[in-house]
C-alpha cells in the first residue's frame, strides 16, 4: 500500500440517532493523535458489503503473513 495515504490508528463506527431520516452508518477515521481526519456516511447495504470485504481482506492478510513466516504452506 502506498505511504501517501494517511494511517488510521482508530476507527469509530456509529449509527444515526433514531430520529435521523437517513439512517446511515457513519465511520470516523482518527490519526495517531486521536484527531478525526475523515468520515464516511454509508447506506446499510454498503456498510455490510464493506464489512464482508474487510473480513475477507483481513483473512488474506493473515494467511499471507503466516505463509511469509513459513508457518503456512
Amino acid at each position: 500500500m502506498t505511504d501517501d495515504l494517511p494511517h488510521a490508528s482508530t476507527l469509530q463506527v456509529m449509527n444515526c440517532t433514531q430520529d435521523c431520516p437517513c439512517q446511515s452508518v457513519h465511520v470516523w477515521f482518527y490519526d495517531d493523535d486521536g484527531e478525526p481526519y475523515a468520515a464516511a456516511c454509508l447506506l446499510p447495504h454498503v456498510a455490510r458489503k464493506i464489512a464482508r470485504d474487510m473480513s475477507d481482506a483481513a483473512d488474506l492478510a493473515e494467511a499471507v503473513a503466516l505463509k511469509n513466516e513459513g508457518r503456512l504452506s
